[in-house]
């Protein structure tokens, strides 16, 4: 029997298939016009696919550059480690990026007008370490590239999606682990360009130049992935301790929708019993609830707990169910217990 969604939950979809279209329309971008033409190693699939281009371009010189070929492949295969790791939800989720990614690269990269662009953007010559000039420009191309691409894979993150590839990997091992999804990722564009630096740096000793500047562009691209979408998904534990704990628990319940646990203190000084509300809010209520307690009680003592994950109603499904926040249905707002 089909559920008939509500003209809310359509636009919900709507807004993340929009995200997740902008944010590979952007990581695509940001990987043709600044890493690849300059052939900066910062990990993900476009550095596995420049080492795999150093040595059988030649092969294949009748197609022009494989990159995107390689990406094509590559991100099809994780689309299917996905599919049987983390679930028929998240590979739904992530197919949309999966085919977008790769085909706006291959847009960005096989089309005139942009391989123009492209050539106009990567047009000096950075062969020679003694120009610092130039040295500098592939240093700058590299953080216009981590920044293009972590803005990217945000995106498509926030839209409860992936861009695929090696993002399947970080995911499942954030699944696993319960490891932050852009420490994850850091640390498999670390071990990419680790194999290129040594690849490369064979077949063209000034190419460590590129690696080294690919290992400044994934360092922006996971501090971006940090900024947009890991710090996203904190959560505060706040106590409070005041005589108006029962309209505070109230407007936190009625109000804002979440849960709160009621404890028992008592003062090692005064002697005095007291209340102590409990409870666990998103990055996003910080600010309303501690308006909405100076008003109440200005005299409340507060002490808010900066925490990594939340499981349970309202933040993240119980382990190994699902790594995405749980909506609540009548009206989209995060609901805890």
């Amino acid at each position: 029997m089909l559920i008939k969604k509500t003209k809310k939950e359509i636009l919900q979809i709507i807004y993340h298939n929009f995200l997740i279209v902008l944010g590979s329309l952007i990581l695509a971008f940001g990987t043709a016009m600044f890493l690849t033409k300059n052939t900066i190693v910062a990990g993900g699939l476009s550095g596995i696919a420049f080492i795999f281009e150093a040595y059988l371009g030649n092969e294949f010189s009748n197609l022009g550059t494989i990159v995107d070929i390689v990406v094509w492949i590559f991100n099809v295969g994780f689309w299917l480690l996905s599919l049987f790791t983390l679930g028929k939800t998240f590979a739904l989720r992530t197919l949309l990026a999966t085919l977008l990614f790769p085909a706006f690269l291959s847009l960005f990269t096989r089309v005139e007008v942009f391989d123009s662009l492209a050539n106009t953007i990567s047009g000096l010559d950075i062969s020679d370490p003694t120009k610092d000039v130039e040295i500098g420009y592939l240093l700058l191309c590299g953080i216009c590239g981590g920044i293009s691409v972590g803005l990217g894979i945000s995106l498509t993150f926030l839209g409860k999606g992936s861009t695929g590839g090696v993002d399947v990997l970080a995911f499942l091992i954030n699944k696993i682990f319960g490891l932050k999804v852009s420490i994850c990722s850091l640390s498999i564009d670390t071990t990419i360009i680790g194999i290129g630096i040594i690849s490369l740096t064979i077949l063209n000793p000034t190419m460590i130049l590129n690696c080294l500047c690919g290992i400044i562009s994934a360092i922006i691209t996971s501090l971006v992935i940090e900024v947009m979408f890991s710090r996203k998904q904190n959560a505060f534990i706040l106590h409070i301790i005041s005589d108006h704990h029962q309209e505070i628990a109230q407007y936190i319940m009625e109000k804002m929708e979440r849960g709160v646990t009621v404890i028992p203190v008592k003062g090692a000084y005064t002697k005095t019993d007291r209340i102590m509300l409990e409870t666990v809010l998103s990055r996003n209520e910080y600010i309303e609830i501690k308006d909405v307690i100076s008003k109440i009680d200005p005299q409340a003592f507060l002490t808010f707990t900066d925490t990594n994950a939340v499981y349970g109603e309202g933040f993240r499904e119980n382990f190994g169910n699902s790594i995405f926040k749980k909506k609540r249905k009548n009206n989209g707002d995060l609901n805890g217990k």
